[in-house]
């Protein structure tokens, strides 16, 4: 791997593990019934998964990657609060 390939990725990483405390939220917001906090949480990183598809420059096969990423990490999040649910955890 040459080095702009190790910051694309790194990069689309980075998109990945920014969204998966934010799924968290949002995930425990929708449970709460909290609407605008389910909102906030699926679009507070739009303007960072959007400034690092544009870093890394790869058109539009960067746009579907990085959308996919940024949902990946959506429901990953949201996995982790179902999962802290079921064993009885405090979501607060």
């Amino acid at each position: 791997m040459e080095a702009g390939s190790l910051e694309v990725l790194a990069l689309a990483l980075s998109v990945y593990l920014v969204n998966v405390p934010l799924g968290y939220w949002r995930a425990s917001a929708k449970a709460r019934g909290r609407r605008w906090e389910v909102l906030a949480a699926i679009h507070a990183a739009v303007p960072y998964a959007a400034l690092a598809r544009r870093e890394a420059g790869l058109g539009y096969l960067g746009l579907v990657i990085f959308v996919s990423l940024y949902f990946l990490g959506q429901a990953t999040g949201g996995l982790l609060f179902q999962a802290r649910e079921r064993a009885g955890g405090r979501t607060s």
